[in-house]
C-alpha cells in the first residue's frame, strides 16, 4: 500500500527501456511536499534519448520491487571523476518523471492497461457517510462492535461498474495495553468488461473525484490508487500494481466558512436516479474541457482573484456552448445569424433558472447591473484597454462575489443535466456555499 501524500525513497538499479543492456545504480525520490518525482542514477554509460510520451525508465529496488517511471525527462547529465579500476568516466543522470508504477515493468506507456481500479480519496467519508460500528455504552460496560456494511453500487451497466467496499482494521493502538481502536477504510472499485489504457483510467479516477468534490463542496485528493489486469483466461491478478502520479499532488485548498446542511448530491440520489452516475460520466465526457476548468479552480487557492474569476467565466462559456438546451445562435434584424454573446448566455441561464436565482437580487435592475459588470470585467481581463478598465470592477475583492455567482449558475446547469427536477434543484442549491453566500447579499458594495 502506497499513500500518495507520503514521501518515498527507492534505492536500486535502473535502465532506460530503450536500452536495457546497462543498469545504473540510483535512488528514486517521490516528494509530495516538493511536488517532484526525481531519479538520480550514476554509471559509466551516457544517457539515452527518450520519447516523453512512450518511453519509460525501468527499476528494480534492493528488495526486488519492480518500478516503471513514465513521462520521463533527462533533466541533466554530468561527467564525474574516472573510476580508478577501469579508467572509464562515470556519469550522473538526473531524471524527472510524472508517474511511478510500482509492481510491474512496462517498456512503453501504451503497454499499460487494466480492467479494475481501486481508489481511496481524502475526506471521502463526507460523501459516503456510512459505517459499520455499533455502540452500547453504560457506566460499567462499553461495547463497540464492527461489521463491514454491504457494498454500495453507484453504477452498474455494460460499460462500467462502480461500488464502494468497506473494510475494518485494528488501529495503531492495538499494541497498547490501555487503549484499542478500529479504523474503517472505504474503497471505490471501478471495473470494466475489458482492459483500458492509462489515459482513460486516469479520466475515470478524476470523474469520480469531481463528483465527490461537487457533492461535498470540498476539495479532495487521491490517497491510494492500485489496479489489476485481466489475462487471457479472464483471471485477474491481485492488487499488487500501484500508481503514484504528480497529478495527484494536492494544491492549497479554499475552505468556505459558510455552514452547509447536507451534500449537494448524496447516496440516496443514486437510488432515486439509477443512471445518475452514467449521466455524470456523460457530462464529464461531453463537456470535458469545461468540467476540467471548473474543478481546477473551484477550491484551489493558488489563483489571484481576477484570474480565478476569468477562468470561471471561461468554464461557464465552455459549458454553456456545449449545452443543447440553450440556443447558441441568434437571428439579427437583417436576417443574418450570429453567435450569442456572453451577456446573452448569462441572460438565458437567469431566465431558465429564474426560481432558483430569485433570492440573489432585490430586483431586476440590480440583476442586470451585475450581469453587465461581469461582462465588462471579462472583456477587460481578456482584451485590456483603459476604456474597458473604467467599466470593470474597481475593488478587486468584488471578484469574490462575481465568481461565486458564476459557480452557482454552473452548478445549476450541472444539476439539471444530471436529471434532477426543478423543485429538487431549488432545494439542493441551498447546500452550495457559493450560492448560500449570495442570498440577501448587498450588491451595492460591488461596482
Amino acid at each position: 500500500m502506497y499513500i500518495t501524500n507520503e514521501p518515498y525513497r527507492f534505492e536500486g538499479y535502473w535502465a532506460f527501456s530503450t536500452d536495457k543492456s546497462y543498469w545504473f545504480s540510483g535512488v528514486l525520490e517521490y516528494c509530495p511536499e516538493e511536488k517532484k518525482i526525481e531519479l538520480r542514477m550514476w554509471g559509466t554509460k551516457e544517457s539515452t534519448k527518450l520519447d516523453f510520451q512512450a518511453d519509460t525508465v525501468l527499476g528494480r529496488t534492493t528488495d526486488d520491487v519492480r518500478i516503471t517511471l513514465l513521462n520521463c525527462i533527462v533533466r541533466s547529465s554530468s561527467r564525474r571523476i574516472k573510476e580508478k579500476k577501469s579508467g572509464e568516466n562515470t556519469f550522473l543522470h538526473i531524471i524527472e518523471a510524472s508517474k511511478v508504477i510500482i509492481g510491474e515493468h512496462y517498456e512503453k506507456s501504451y503497454d499499460i492497461s487494466c480492467s479494475l481500479i481501486r481508489v481511496r480519496y481524502s475526506d471521502q467519508f463526507d460523501f459516503i457517510q456510512k459505517d459499520g460500528f455499533q455502540h452500547d455504552f453504560s457506566r460499567k460496560n462499553i461495547n463497540v462492535t464492527y461489521k463491514a456494511p454491504d457494498e454500495i453500487v453507484l453504477s452498474d451497466n455494460d460499460n462500467i461498474r462502480i461500488e464502494i467496499k468497506f473494510y475494518g482494521m485494528p488501529g495503531p493502538s492495538i499494541l497498547s495495553l490501555n487503549k484499542f481502536s478500529i479504523i474503517q477504510f472505504e474503497y471505490f472499485d471501478i471495473s470494466f468488461p475489458e482492459n483500458h489504457d492509462l489515459r482513460m483510467l486516469t479520466n475515470e479516477i478524476n470523474f469520480l473525484k469531481y463528483l465527490i468534490i461537487f457533492s461535498i463542496n470540498k476539495n479532495i485528493s487521491l490517497l491510494e490508487c492500485s489496479f489489476q489486469e485481466r489475462n487471457i483466461n479472464d483471471e485477474a491478478k491481485h492488487f499488487d500494481i500501484f500508481l503514484l502520479d504528480s497529478f495527484f499532488f494536492r494544491n492549497k485548498s479554499r475552505d468556505f466558512p459558510y455552514q452547509r446542511h447536507q451534500n449537494l448530491i448524496d447516496l440516496d440520489d443514486f437510488f432515486k436516479i439509477p443512471d445518475l452516475y452514467e449521466k455524470w460520466r456523460s457530462v464529464c465526457n461531453e463537456k470535458e474541457s469545461a468540467i476540467y476548468k471548473y474543478f481546477s479552480i473551484l477550491y484551489d487557492d493558488g489563483y489571484f482573484l481576477d484570474e480565478r474569476f476569468h477562468k470561471t467565466v471561461m468554464a461557464f462559456e465552455d459549458y454553456h456552448r456545449n449545452s443543447q438546451c440553450f440556443p447558441q445562435t441568434i437571428c439579427t434584424k437583417k436576417g443574418k445569424t450570429r453567435n450569442i454573446s456572453l451577456r446573452e448566455r448569462i441572460d438565458s441561464v437567469f431566465t431558465k433558472f429564474e426560481r432558483q436565482l430569485f433570492y440573489l437580487f432585490k430586483d431586476v435592475g440590480e440583476q442586470k447591473r451585475i450581469i453587465k459588470l461581469m461582462v465588462d470585467a471579462r472583456d477587460y481581463l481578456t482584451h485590456g484597454g483603459d476604456v474597458k478598465k473604467a467599466l470593470s470592477i474597481k475593488d478587486p475583492s468584488g471578484y469574490f462575489k462575481l465568481t461565486d455567482l458564476l459557480i452557482s449558475i454552473i452548478a445549476l446547469m450541472i444539476l439539471e443535466d444530471l436529471g434532477f427536477t426543478e423543485d429538487t434543484i431549488r432545494n439542493k442549491i441551498w447546500n452550495l456555499p457559493s450560492y448560500y453566500a449570495l442570498v440577501d447579499y448587498d450588491w451595492s458594495n460591488i461596482e
